[in-house]
């Protein structure tokens, strides 16, 4: 991509590139929410069901 003379016209180098196409730039506060909702949420609504962990949940599926 870097190859092509319109990006080379605009002097944007390989490092600098991939430095503008970060995905972590991307994602805002997405992780720490997926963390403060697991925590909050999901881990206490899982730990009051008796023996949960020895609950069979299937066959994953995807």
């Amino acid at each position: 991509m870097l190859k092509n003379e319109k990006f080379q016209k605009l002097g944007i180098t390989e490092e600098k590139l991939k430095e503008i196409l970060d995905l972590r730039k991307f994602v805002g506060r997405a992780p720490g929410q997926v963390v403060k909702f697991v925590t909050e949420e999901v881990r206490p609504a899982i730990e009051a069901i008796p023996a949960w962990d020895s609950i069979d949940a299937g066959e994953l599926k995807v």
